[in-house]
């Protein structure tokens, strides 16, 4: 396999575009003190409304209590209100 070259490769280089605008996107978003699953969360319900907890776990992909704390963590920033 020397003809091999993973620079030439659409899946190696999806991968690697992903994860350069993930990091910028989250670089972005720190800049002004979120994270990308609160940014996610915060465009979702400016969108849609008010959503239950477990609404939020499924589109942020986050667990359970990982979705409560960073609601906790949200509110106390004056980013919602329930």
């Amino acid at each position: 396999m020397k003809d091999f070259d993973l620079d030439r490769q659409l899946g190696f280089n999806l991968y690697r575009v992903a994860m350069l605008f993930k990091r910028e996107h989250a670089r972005a978003l720190r800049e002004h003190g979120l994270t990308p699953e609160q940014w996610q969360a915060l465009a979702t319900l400016w969108r849609t409304g008010p959503m239950r907890q477990v609404d939020i776990a499924r589109v942020t992909l986050r667990d359970a209590p990982t979705v409560s704390r960073m609601l906790v963590r949200m509110e106390r920033r004056g980013w919602t209100n329930w």
